[in-house]
């Protein structure tokens, strides 16, 4: 119902860049990611200077597993607002699945500079240095995502999963057992 009133408003206004990103965010919402990438590209060919739609646009194609296309997107975001924390922390994401920890690394950092209390930030900055090797240093990021938001079981998990790596057994155990109560499909 909801996407069939955009395509209708979109009929009446066919160039009006917001309604096709907000038909984008319904369809990504849906699980419709290429059908989101369309209309966010439509919305970029009206308005190629938004730059909440290329990271819009790149949120939908990371969700396909496009992360090279996904972190050309939030670098248009960046060259357009280059103190979009959100955007930095996209690219940090989409870098970090292509094996481009050091840059994912440098991305999320900043992203933090800009936003102190960005605990998804300091929580893809944790797994980055996990991926990194660097246990003490991840150890420390999951602790300061979880003292900035103690209900994100990704946290918790996160946590165990390095301390496990330490080979801090029993601290790990009840980092597991946080992030089982605060979402027990883990």
């Amino acid at each position: 119902e909801a996407e069939e009133s955009y395509r209708e408003a979109l009929r009446l206004r066919p160039n009006f860049p917001e309604t096709y990103n907000n038909l984008g965010i319904l369809l990504e919402n849906q699980g419709a990611f290429a059908r989101a990438v369309d209309a966010y590209r439509e919305a970029l060919r009206i308005k190629p200077s938004a730059a909440d739609v290329h990271n819009n646009l790149g949120v939908a194609l990371a969700a396909q597993r496009k992360y090279e296309e996904a972190a050309a997107s939030y670098r248009r975001a960046l060259a357009l607002t280059p103190n979009s924390a959100l955007a930095l922390n996209n690219l940090g994401n989409s870098l970090r699945a292509l094996g481009q920890i050091d840059e994912a690394v440098r991305s999320l950092r900043q992203a933090i500079r800009l936003k102190a209390d960005y605990a998804e930030a300091y929580s893809n900055l944790g797994l980055a240095l996990r991926d990194k090797g660097q246990l003490d240093d991840a150890v420390g990021v999951f602790r300061r995502t979880i003292a900035l938001n103690p209900k994100r079981s990704d946290a918790h998990f996160n946590l165990a999963n390095a301390l496990k790596e330490q080979g801090h057994r029993d601290e790990a155990i009840a980092a597991y057992r946080q992030a089982i109560a605060l979402a027990p499909s883990f």
